[in-house]
Formats: structure tokens, C-alpha cells, sequence
């Protein structure tokens, strides 16, 4: 069956076959009770198939051979270059390896490595890292090394660093962030808070064509008025846009139905 999957054209069906046919055959060596060497020249055989290469790492990782599964990881990150999968799944590994065999340096580097690149949003990550540190350390450096294009809105969020997330929340642009971070902002930035939904909600109104949406935004107007001072907030909101879009019959329905509860 593995010949037969070689003769396919390329392709990655032709590399899921070949590898479903050579961890098949692997597995049966394993049954058979033949050896460690016997089975890693078989996996060398294939070596091109990603499949084969994992396996041939996780025999390596039972066997406690380090080194060779490190060499394999690296060859499998050069082959597998076009798989971003395949390559955080490869650099996670490498982790575990430089952690299990206490190479702190290598670990603490490749921590950073897959948070920078890879888990810009893994919190889990991120807390490895950080035990690496002391507090005073750690909130030095890490907002410093995260990249653009990280979720930083998460970690200031993690570390309790609520007046950093609250600039974030309101120079985002829509409601997204402000109903995500609303529960952990609204005891002491209200006001704030109260004037982001002001300025987002009067721009979905403007926008809003149908009941659906105008339905949706009473949702939102309902959860405003939990906040302190909400109230008068969406008092005012609905007293204003009354006036402007008093046109809008099925808008203003749903807005009634908002002042009746």
C-alpha cells in the first residue's frame, strides 16, 4: 500500500496515504517486538512524510534519546516550513525537550520564541514564561518584547492592569472590546465606560436599517443600564434618538419596549 500511495500523483493526499500505509507498517514492527533501530531505519526510509517523522520522535521521546529527537524537529522545521501548524506543534516540543533535560536557557528562549511568534494570544504560554521571572522583571520586559499584532488587551487583562486595559478598550474602535471588558471595568471607570457605549451605540443607530439590528442594540442598551449611571445614559440615547429617527417606526417599537421594562 505504501508503494501503491507513491505512484499517486503529488500532493497532500499522496502524503496522508503514504504516512496512514508506514505508521501502519510501524505499528505492526511494534507488535512483531522488533526493536528501536529496526523501526527508526524504517521511519528514515520515509523521512519525507511528516507522519513518519513524528512517529519516529515519539519513539525517540520514549527511548529518552534527546538528542536525535532535537535533530529531527529541526530537520521537520526546515521540511515542514510551509505548515505553520506543523511548525508550532514542532516548537512546542522543543519546549518540553530543553525543560525535560534542564537546559533553562534553551526553555526560557524557546518560551519566547513561541510566545512572540506563534501564541501571541496563548495565555498559557505566557505563564510559563512568566514563572521564569520575578514580578518586577517580568512587567519590565514584557509589554516591551510583545509584537503589534499581539492581543495585548489579554494580558493587560491577566496582570490586572486595568487602567492600560481600559485605554485599549476605548481606543478600539465598536462595542467588541467594551462589552468583552465591561465586567471588570465598569466598578471603577463608569464614566468612561458609559461614554464609549454613547459614542459606539450613536453610530450603530445612524447605520441600523432593520429590526434585527435595532433589536440588537437594545440588547446592548439593556446591559448599559446595569452600570452606575446607565440609566440616565440610555435615557438620554433614546430621548435623543426619539427625535432624529422618529421616522424609523420599527425602531422606534423596540426602543419602546426598552423603556416598559
Amino acid at each position: 500500500m505504501v508503494k501503491n500511495a507513491q505512484q499517486e500523483e503529488s500532493g497532500w493526499g499522496r502524503h496522508y496515504q503514504i504516512g496512514r500505509w508506514a505508521i501502519r507498517h510501524l505499528e505492526l514492527l511494534d507488535q512483531l517486538n522488533c526493536g528501536s533501530a529496526e523501526k527508526m531505519d524504517y521511519c528514515k526510509k520515509h523521512w519525507e512524510n511528516p507522519q513518519v517523522r513524528k512517529y519516529f520522535i515519539d519513539l525517540c521521546m520514549k527511548s529518552k534519546e534527546y538528542g536525535l529527537a532535537l535533530n529531527a524537529l529541526d530537520e521537520s522545521i526546515s521540511l515542514d516550513y510551509n505548515f505553520t501548524g506543523l511548525l508550532c506543534d514542532y516548537q512546542k516540543l522543543k519546549k518540553e525537550i530543553y525543560l525535560i533535560t534542564g537546559d533553562k536557557k534553551s526553555y526560557v528562549e524557546q518560551l519566547w520564541f513561541l510566545l512572540l511568534n506563534y501564541n501571541t494570544d496563548n495565555l498559557e504560554t505566557y505563564r510559563e514564561l512568566k514563572q521564569q521571572y520575578t514580578e518586577d522583571e517580568w512587567l519590565e520586559i514584557i509589554f516591551e518584547k510583545l509584537p503589534p499584532n499581539a492581543q495585548i488587551d489579554y494580558f493587560y487583562l491577566e496582570e490586572k492592569l486595568y487602567d492600560r486595559l481600559l485605554d485599549n478598550v476605548l481606543k478600539s474602535p465598536g462595542l467588541y472590546k467594551v462589552q468583552k471588558y465591561t465586567e471588570f471595568l465598569k466598578a471603577d471607570y463608569p464614566e468612561q465606560i458609559l461614554q464609549k457605549y454613547a459614542v459606539e451605540l450613536n453610530q450603530e443607530a445612524s447605520t441600523a436599517k432593520n429590526r434585527k439590528r435595532y433589536q440588537e442594540i437594545t440588547t446592548v442598551l439593556r446591559s448599559v443600564m446595569e452600570i452606575s449611571g446607565g440609566e440616565e445614559v440610555v435615557e438620554k440615547l433614546v430621548g435623543e434618538w426619539k427625535k432624529i429617527y422618529k421616522n424609523r417606526p420599527a425602531m422606534m417599537n423596540e426602543l419602546g419596549k426598552l423603556l416598559k421594562k
